[in-house]
């Protein structure tokens, strides 16, 4: 048994431990410089140029992640999203991390086209609002739950033209892309762009994500344009992939207003596109985010999507 000198010897011991512990943990911080502007991580994999679109010259800020392993023979996927400024930063970890692990599982990243604007911060709200909502004819009928916008919309022909006629023939002329693996990503207005896009223009894309999407902008107008889709697709056999997301949170939200056994808008709108021959469309309710925070967690299905369907280079 331990005598008790050595308890003693022992708890004196402690004793200063803590006492030197707690100075260390109280003393002064050391003084640091705070930078500011970092640069993001990924160097020179991170790229951007400008674009300007004729019509009403509204700039672009393209950004692009450029991946450093060996492309596919038949080219890197390519995900194209919207609202470039808050989600670039996000999309390029994730396919440096993909990258990351590709010694491991030879998965391939894609090539990441956010189509932003020329601002400091993440969502101009006024040039989005404009390029991400379709045309339409008449008075624009606006949701009750939702306030008026101030800014023009309707542009959303004029901005797929942009992205078919102007952007994709850079990317195809700079970057080493597998033209039958294109996958557009939108959330909220982007993704009612997103399914403007796919229920108009279904050849531009193999595959289309919209997560949260303003279903209810112009009285449910997309849920007309579905139908009608239906009904022309009915017989044929379209090969696309359509998934729809929603957050959680924002679906509570939703939900108190209207009747609990009513289905979400994605669920309604995915219940009719659901006999369409050749079509995967899947909806997902992603757990505790609200809607902002929703775009985030939908990315990483537009990347589960760019990673089907391609073999690796040996």
């Amino acid at each position: 048994m331990p005598s008790k000198k050595f308890h003693s010897l022992f708890l004196i011991f402690y004793s200063i431990l803590l006492l030197n512990t707690a100075s260390i943990t109280h003393a002064n911080p050391q003084q640091v410089e705070i930078q500011q502007q970092i640069p993001l991580a990924g160097a020179k994999q991170n790229q951007q140029f400008a674009l300007t679109k004729p019509i009403n010259q509204q700039q672009y800020l393209i950004q692009v992640f450029k991946p450093k392993v060996p492309a596919p023979k038949a080219g890197y996927p390519v995900v194209y999203l919207l609202d470039g400024n808050a989600a670039f930063p996000y999309a390029s970890v994730i396919a440096q991390s993909i990258e990351f692990g590709y010694q491991r599982n030879k998965k391939v990243p894609p090539v990441v086209v956010a189509i932003g604007y020329p601002i400091d911060g993440t969502i101009d709200v006024k040039s989005r609002t404009f390029d991400y909502t379709p045309p339409f004819k008449g008075i624009l009928q606006q949701h009750p739950d939702r306030p008026a916008s101030p800014y023009p919309q309707g542009g959303a022909e004029q901005f797929y033209q942009f992205i078919q006629q102007q952007l994709k023939p850079v990317i195809a002329q700079h970057y080493q892309i597998n033209h039958e693996q294109q996958t557009l990503f939108g959330h909220s207005y982007g993704g009612l762009f997103t399914l403007y896009t796919f229920l108009n223009h279904p050849e531009s894309f193999q595959n289309y994500v919209a997560a949260s999407p303003a279903i209810w902008w112009n009285d449910f107008a997309i849920k007309t344009q579905a139908e009608k889709f239906t009904n022309q697709f009915k017989q044929k056999h379209i090969n696309k992939t359509l998934w729809l997301s929603v957050g959680e949170l924002e679906l509570e939200k939703r939900v108190q207003t209207t009747d609990r056994h009513t289905a979400s808008d994605i669920v309604q709108l995915a219940d009719k596109l659901k006999n369409i021959k050749g079509l995967d469309v899947k909806t997902f309710e992603i757990a505790q985010v609200t809607h902002f925070e929703a775009m985030f967690p939908a990315i990483n299905l537009a990347f589960k999507l760019a990673e089907s369907g391609f073999t690796p280079s040996d």
